[in-house]
């Protein structure tokens, strides 16, 4: 993964996923949870409990949205 690919992602606003070499999947909630250090080469990405991973962005091979599923009950809710 590149780094202009996470920092496409981190400024999309919008929630995704960051997968691992490993097969670890973490969450990235907000923009504010991740961030870019200055060379492109590390993400930090802040959980809600106050911890944080911090990875080298080579070592991210994903990105991906949630998948949000909308049921005939939802439907109804949003008319």
């Amino acid at each position: 993964m590149t780094s202009n690919a996470l920092r496409g992602a981190i400024d999309s606003g919008k929630p995704f996923r960051l997968r691992s070499g490993d097969g670890a999947v973490i969450e990235v909630p907000t923009r504010d949870h991740a961030f870019l250090n200055p060379t492109g080469r590390l993400i930090v990405v802040f959980t809600n409990d106050d911890g944080a991973r911090v990875l080298d962005v080579a070592l991210v091979t994903a990105t991906n949205r949630p998948i949000f599923l909308v049921t005939a009950i939802d439907l109804n809710r949003l008319r």
